[in-house]
């Protein structure tokens, strides 16, 4: 006799032995897809679509100037570079660099590869929902993951981080397939994933603790330890091939993450709300999330250990990183913890699900699976409602300014396109061009990736050494500032930072004495945060 169907809206729970043999969608969800089309393939469609909306209208902000200034260079100035800055996310820059070496360094183009991982992390994330809550709650978890703000945003940034997530969901989903059906090329399969994901960004190795208490709920559930023991085998291969990247990473992280507070634990209400908005990049798709979380905490049902898989993978690594913050460097930063939106999308698409599922329970069989169907339409309509609004903000020129949206609004932004502007409007082959600015702001950066080809016109005058040759982002300057003036044009163009920054550092402000005694303004452009001045000679050169 064939085994009775399991129900498509009470949730029962499938046996031990259905929970670990890879299941074909059963429509457990109450929504049966259509076969041709896999399930992961409409969240990625539109995670991608959402990605590329307006993906060059915001301008490049100081980490994407990195980015530029780093695989712009030649491959072996590029290792240079990460063996003094930058080696946390070294792999995003080296596939970065090939990329642009075909498709160049425009803005569209750096950010073109992170729309492709956010649509593989939704269709990825899709498939986790499926595994651990069938069919309707893996299709719901996909299309929320896509149309979060915060994915979207970091799909279109010349960062890591949208890698980072693809490659956290992506070893969960293989994760979870080697806990199903154990075998050397599926646990192999999960262990390249996971060491990919560390390479891409190593604070996403967090992630491993919320994987292992995933390993010991299967464990305990199987009455087997063995792949606990896998699983540990597999952690350490993966410790061991990125030791030597940990090892250079922490000599450079003083250097680069002394400005990211600790978590504010006297007020964690303020710390982890601040901290959820941030991840969701939306106030008010925050409480929508927050809310189908809660219901999938409370409400869902699904394959063996499902809601302490998701939330483990949601919850542990924040706490992880929240530890570590309190006792050394703090990683406490909500684009470092953008890994673990998959689990949280898993858990709120499940939510939404099990409360479809409640309502339905409340009407005549023959309705069920129509009023489950509707019930989550709805749900996924008011959430693409609400979160328009701030994907349309996160669209503006000035949006990626906001490293912290919503969080402390953005009133200000750096012109480094104006500042450039301005300069190919009115600057003559020769002239000279200085940058008094903090560095950390990478001002120089930005003002020279908008000048393009103009950049290499102008004389820097003041700089011994390039960024490239010092192997890092800043120049080194000449010693004594009144020689490199005897030489320099008789025309020169300062671009200096305003608001916040009044007292240059050393040799930037004995730059401007040695100016001031040789020069007067001729003219002043005042732009946002910056200043644009052209400096004419008043002695004899």
């Amino acid at each position: 006799m064939p085994p009775k169907p399991v129900s498509t809206v009470t949730g029962a729970m499938p046996s031990a032995d259905s929970a670990t043999t890879p299941q074909r969608p059963s429509g457990r969800g109450g929504v049966r897809l259509p076969a041709a089309v896999p399930i992961w393939a409409w969240p990625g469609a539109l995670a991608l679509l959402f990605a590329v909306w307006h993906i060059g209208r915001p301008q490049l902000w100081r980490d994407e100037n990195a980015t530029w200034s780093g695989v712009g260079r030649t491959f072996p100035e590029l290792l240079h570079l990460l063996g003094n800055v930058d080696a946390s996310t070294g792999l995003y820059y080296v596939l970065l660099h090939g990329w642009t070496d075909v498709f160049g360094l425009s803005t569209v183009a750096m950010r073109l590869p992170s729309a492709f991982f956010v649509a593989v992390a939704a269709g990825a994330v899709a498939c986790v929902g499926r595994r651990l809550f069938g069919d309707a709650a893996g299709l719901a978890a996909g299309v929320l993951f896509a149309v979060t703000p915060a994915v979207s945003r970091y799909g279109q940034e010349a960062r890591a981080y949208a890698l980072v997530v693809m490659a956290a969901a992506v070893a969960l989903l293989f994760l979870l397939r080697a806990l199903e059906r154990p075998g050397v090329t599926r646990w192999l399969l999960y262990g390249v994933a996971a060491a990919f994901m560390g390479a891409a960004h190593l604070v996403a190795l967090a992630a491993l603790v919320g994987h292992g208490v995933i390993v010991l709920l299967h464990a305990r559930r199987d009455r087997s330890w063995r792949t606990a023991v896998t699983f540990a085998g597999v952690v350490a291969g993966v410790a061991a091939l990125l030791a030597p990247l940990l090892l250079l990473s922490h000599s450079q992280v003083g250097r680069q993450l002394y400005w990211v507070h600790r978590p504010d634990l006297v007020h964690p209400q303020v710390a982890f709300g601040h901290l959820w908005e941030a991840l969701v990049g939306s106030t008010a798709s925050a409480v929508v999330l927050g809310l189908f979380v809660v219901a999938g905490l409370a409400l869902a049902r699904g394959n063996g250990p499902a809601r302490g898989t998701a939330a483990a993978g949601a919850i542990l690594p924040i706490v992880a990183v929240t530890l570590v913050s309190e006792t050394g460097t703090s990683y406490f930063l909500a684009r470092y913890l953008l890994f673990t939106l998959p689990c949280w999308a898993v858990l709120a698409g499940a939510g939404l699900v099990a409360a479809g599922r409640a309502v339905a329970r409340l009407l005549p069989v023959p309705r069920q699976r129509a009023v489950l169907a509707l019930v989550t339409a709805c749900g996924l309509a008011l959430t693409v409602a609400v979160t328009l609004p701030d994907q349309q903000r996160l669209r503006s020129f000035r949006a990626h300014e906001w490293i912290s949206y919503p969080v402390k609004p953005l009133d200000t932004y750096f012109s480094y396109q104006g500042a450039a502007r301005t300069i190919t409007a009115h600057a003559r082959p020769g002239d000279g061009l200085v940058y008094v600015a903090y560095w950390g702001d990478m001002i120089d950066l930005g003002v020279d990736y908008y000048l393009g080809p103009q950049a290499r016109t102008l004389d820097q005058f003041f700089m011994a050494r390039t960024p490239q040759q010092n192997g890092t982002y800043r120049p080194t300057y000449c010693a004594v500032p009144a020689s490199c003036v005897a030489h320099a044009p008789n025309r020169v163009w300062v671009v200096r930072q305003t608001a916040g920054y009044t007292h240059p550092a050393a040799p930037l402000a004995a730059q401007l004495k040695a100016l001031q005694q040789d020069y007067r303004v001729a003219q002043t452009f005042r732009l946002s945060r910056v200043d644009v001045m052209l400096l004419v000679r008043t002695t004899p050169s």
